[in-house]
């Protein structure tokens, strides 16, 4: 606070500078071509070795892996502004009017570009008071890119009534063939 307060012009209002600069800054990065298709950030890693994950995991990442059993595992990644979290839920790809979604379980960075691993979550109702999805695990395991999912947003999963619900937070456009 001391080095804003050190920066500012304006003596009386510290915290009105403080939030015009801020504002300044952020109009200045998303003003920016280079906006959404910045660098991958990824946070929390750590070095994973092949042979201790799970083997329907080992097997489906290994196409990936150019003779190296290291595997770089995140947290959190931020790809072209959107951020997928251990937790959080993707669409997968949408069936004749049905979304499939999966919860991501590990993030591998391989390469320097991500690998979402998800485990596949079968719906089992929707609520429309809620806007929300009712989904249970199921035991399939599937590997995807970021620009492989149906649609770029992570989703949170939430619990109501003591089930996992799936909350879409805006319009998921949904192919219908009439």
């Amino acid at each position: 606070l001391k080095e804003a307060f050190k920066r500012s012009k304006n003596r009386l209002n510290v915290c009105k500078s403080m939030i015009m600069h801020h504002q300044r800054k952020q109009a200045l990065l998303h003003e920016s071509a280079e906006f959404l298709h910045g660098a991958t950030m990824s946070f929390s890693v750590k070095v994973t070795y092949l042979p201790l994950l799970d083997r329907q995991v080992q097997s489906l990442i290994r196409p990936f892996l150019q003779g190296t059993d290291v595997v770089h595992d995140a947290r959190k990644v931020v790809v072209d502004g959107a951020m997928y979290a251990v937790g959080l839920a993707v669409i997968l790809a949408s069936d004749d009017d049905e979304l499939s979604f999966g919860e991501i379980t590990n993030i591998f960075m391989i390469h320097g570009s991500p690998l979402l691993c998800c485990s596949s979550l079968a719906i089992a109702g929707y609520d429309p008071h809620y806007h929300a999805y009712f989904v249970h695990n199921e035991e399939e395991v599937c590997i995807c890119k970021p620009n492989e999912l149906y649609d770029h947003h992570a989703l949170g999963i939430y619990t109501i009534d003591d089930e996992k619900a799936v909350v879409l937070k805006y319009h998921v456009p949904v192919k219908c063939d009439d």
